[in-house]
């Protein structure tokens, strides 16, 4: 049943990794198994939140999808796999305990294009509504987990999005 999205994952990989490549300076000496869960009952049990839509497994080279919200709009099958690819990436060359996870999310968000902006209502942003009340997650407390609860979570996110774009607007990605 999965059959057309595996060939999808197969073709869009290559370019997908090049990309990656090219915009982090790495690449990926190590197989990559994709998981494509059909049923979302199932996927929710293996998933820290419900608003995940996948997610990387980096100790063992493996991205996790839910392919009965993943291939909908707006989140795109390509572009989640590159943001699930680039974990993999990142956790290739830094190791676990360097790398902070608001960096991690940061970045890959950054390289897919904002994926979690998909998830955040700009105008009603948690982000925006954190400026105004100066009520930011101290980056010290996003270092290992992000919070569970949903408006945290997506604060977390957008947050470490933008620190990360902030970062490399100012300094350059390299």
């Amino acid at each position: 049943a999965l059959r057309k999205a595996a060939k999808q994952i197969a073709d869009d990989y290559p370019t997908i990794l090049r990309g990656l490549e090219e915009d982090l300076g790495w690449g990926m000496d190590k197989p990559v198994s994709v998981l494509i869960i059909k049923e979302r009952v199932r996927f929710r049990r293996m998933a820290e939140s419900a608003l995940t839509v996948a997610f990387a497994v980096p100790a063992r080279g493996l991205i996790v999808m839910d392919y009965s919200r993943v291939h909908a709009r707006p989140f795109g099958l390509a572009n989640t796999l590159k943001h699930e690819l680039c974990h993999l990436v990142l956790h290739r060359h830094i190791g676990e305990h360097k790398l902070p996870r608001w960096l991690d999310e940061g970045v890959c968000q950054w390289v897919s294009d904002g994926l979690a902006d998909i998830l955040i209502r700009q105008k009603n942003s948690p982000l925006n509504r954190a400026a105004i009340r100066g009520d930011f997650i101290p980056f010290s407390m996003l270092k290992r987990r992000f919070p569970s609860q949903e408006e945290a979570l997506m604060l977390a996110y957008e947050q470490s999005r933008d620190f990360v774009s902030f970062i490399i607007a100012e300094y350059g990605k390299e």
